[in-house]
């Protein structure tokens, strides 16, 4: 079973309450019982169980917590820190091409140039090569959410590092997922 902030949370809920239904049974005394204890008995073991489930539950999510992929959260984190100088030197060259064309635009005009005449001796960065860019940067901020999302997940939840360049790093059998962990 993949666990989940959810799952843990029920599990958790249901291990407290069955653990106080079972303390408040265990509280009654015989004159309480009388005429009921084998249905008390019944309930008690249903709760039992209820408990031991939520228990293995909780048991297996602080098994993958203490044996979280150290070296593969690390490496998300890196990554996840690194993408912002990434956008920031992406958009920076774009804008710098749109300034430097502009400038030169502005020159041309001042020597006597027409609008009509500019494209035919410089050119600027294309709608296209613009659009490229902001499709870029929008890619690599979802990757870099993705990448914060699976460092900070509980369970480390692999499927978050589909589409980002850790993919390649997601274990690919039980055994890989141990070793990351070492």
């Amino acid at each position: 079973m993949k666990i989940n902030q959810s799952i843990f949370n029920n599990a958790e809920h249901a291990h407290n309450r069955a653990e106080a239904v079972l303390q408040g049974l265990d509280a009654m005394t015989e004159a309480d019982r009388e005429g009921i204890n084998d249905a008390v008995l019944v309930v008690k073991n249903r709760f039992i169980q209820i408990k031991d489930e939520a228990k293995k539950i909780i048991d297996a999510a602080y098994e993958r917590h203490n044996n979280r992929p150290e070296k593969l959260i690390s490496m998300a984190l890196r990554v996840h820190h690194g993408i912002p100088l990434e956008i920031s030197r992406k958009m920076g060259s774009m804008q710098a091409e749109i300034r430097t064309f502009q400038q030169k635009k502005e020159d041309l005009i001042a020597k006597g140039f027409t609008l009509d005449e500019i494209p035919k001796i410089i050119q600027g960065p294309s709608d296209s090569e613009i659009e490229s860019v902001d499709s870029e940067c929008r890619a690599l901020s979802v990757e870099s959410a993705a990448l914060l999302k699976f460092a900070s997940d509980p369970f480390y939840d692999y499927s978050l590092l589909v589409g980002t360049r850790l993919e390649c790093e997601i274990p690919q059998t039980e055994a890989e997922e141990e070793n990351q962990a070492d």
